[in-house]
């Protein structure tokens, strides 16, 4: 993706090249995410297409970050709404990803939004049965940071039955 400045209108431009789309429905869950992360084009004509001799035609060559390095990314920056907003539109896309599930987590702890952690981890003990008790217990903790005792004894409960040869360790 190349990211330009600003237009001599003021509107900021986003650039994008790719060559990895492969039919409309591509380019148009594309042209969403974007919109979504930074609005609607408002302007008022259609933007020029670029010539043919001014395309690449070579292979982009830029990296690919997994979700953990975007979200290491984010963080080092404090950008933590910014990394929430791509996550959730991930999830958007593809509401089963366990990375960005994972990832928005983390995010929303950071936030100290501890509800919206508590709902995440849920679904992936759903998603993810073999670590369940892992997430039932991590469940259990957040909502004793929210005050919520009685939930948090059930999700306690549910880990221990997952793994009940922990109980007196």
């Amino acid at each position: 993706v190349d990211i330009t400045g600003r237009t001599p209108c003021g509107c900021n431009l986003l650039k994008i090249s790719f060559s990895d789309l492969q039919s409309d429905a591509d380019v148009a869950r594309l042209v969403a995410f974007f919109e979504g992360l930074y609005g609607k084009h408002t302007g008022h004509g259609l933007i020029a297409e670029v010539p043919a001799a001014l395309r690449r035609h070579d292979a982009v060559g830029l990296p690919s970050f997994t979700v953990e390095e975007l979200k290491e990314y984010y963080t080092k920056l404090g950008e933590l709404e910014k990394a929430a907003a791509a996550y959730r539109r991930i999830l958007q896309l593809q509401s089963q990803n366990l990375d960005a599930i994972t990832a928005l987590e983390s995010v929303y702890r950071k936030q100290r939004k501890l509800a919206a952690a508590v709902e995440l981890l849920k679904r992936l003990a759903v998603l993810q049965p073999s670590r369940a008790r892992e997430h039932y217990q991590q469940v259990a903790d957040l909502l004793l940071q929210l005050y919520r005792d009685k939930e948090a004894l059930a999700y306690a409960q549910k880990a221990v039955a997952l793994g009940p040869q922990d109980a007196g360790a």
